[in-house]
C-alpha cells in the first residue's frame, strides 16, 4: 500500500508495510527512506517508528501521517524532520 504526497520537488510516499516514509526524486526516480526504520512502532522525535504508516497531507510545513495500525496521526516537522503524535483532547476511544 502506497500513498503519495508532493513536496516541493520530491514526492513523499508512505510504504506502509515496511513501516517507513520515503523520498522520491520524479526526475531521478531516486529513492531513499525519508523517515522510520523498518520496525514496527510508535517512537516520536528525530528517531520516529511507524506502524502502518498510510494516508499523508501538508500543511503549513507540517506532514500529516496516518499511522494505522497506531491509530494515531503523526505529524512531522517538514525542516526538523522531528515527529510527534498529535493530541486531541476530548475523545474517547
Amino acid at each position: 500500500v502506497l500513498h503519495v504526497v508532493a513536496w516541493e520537488d520530491p514526492l513523499l510516499v508512505a510504504d506502509s508495510y515496511n513501516h517507513k516514509i520515503k523520498i522520491v526524486d520524479p526526475k531521478t526516480r531516486e529513492a531513499k527512506t525519508f523517515l522510520g526504520d523498518g520496525q514496527r512502532g510508535t517512537t516520536d522525535g528525530d528517531k520516529a517508528r511507524f506502524n502502518e504508516p498510510g494516508g499523508l497531507s501538508i500543511a503549513a510545513g507540517n506532514l500529516f501521517v496516518a499511522d494505522t495500525n497506531n491509530h494515531v496521526i503523526r505529524v512531522v516537522d517538514l525542516k526538523s524532520k522531528q515527529v510527534r503524535t498529535l493530541a486531541i483532547t476530548g475523545l474517547a476511544r
